[in-house]
């Protein structure tokens, strides 16, 4: 009976540090890539070069990403609005990497992942932290 005690003490107190990612969340039965394929929109921006939060300038932007392997993301800037198209895959089990092309060059964005949740996905790299809802 105490050895039980014990080890469902020990669970109970070293569970909340298994979290894979830096936010959380600290449990989940949904697969990564269930948790990411789905359409999300720009909750806010952070510039980690000033420390400034932006959201109202991202109001409208959308990225959608597939099961697939593609993604589409729906840009809004002083009211023209643009898209760009590439493929996405995970970079082991914290990041995630997004390819694309823009006029005849080819682009490789390359985020840590720091929250996944149903709901919630937060990226950063070193010049940005964006946090997208669904």
């Amino acid at each position: 009976m105490i050895k039980a005690l014990f080890l469902l003490l020990l669970i109970v107190l070293t569970f909340p540090f298994c979290t894979e990612y830096e936010e959380g969340p600290y449990f989940s039965l949904r697969s990564k890539e269930k948790k990411v394929c789905q359409k999300w929109e720009v909750e806010s921006v952070t510039d980690l070069q000033y420390d400034e939060t932006y959201t109202s300038m991202y109001r409208d932007w959308e990225m959608e990403i597939s099961v697939t392997g593609t993604y589409t993301k729906k840009i809004i800037y002083l009211d023209q609005v643009s898209s760009e198209n590439g493929t996405w895959e995970f970079d082991g089990s914290k990041h995630i990497r997004f390819y694309y092309t823009k006029n005849n060059s080819n682009f490789l964005k390359k985020y840590e992942i720091i929250r996944l949740s149903k709901n919630e996905m937060w990226l950063r790299d070193d010049l940005e932290e964006i946090h997208y809802r669904n």
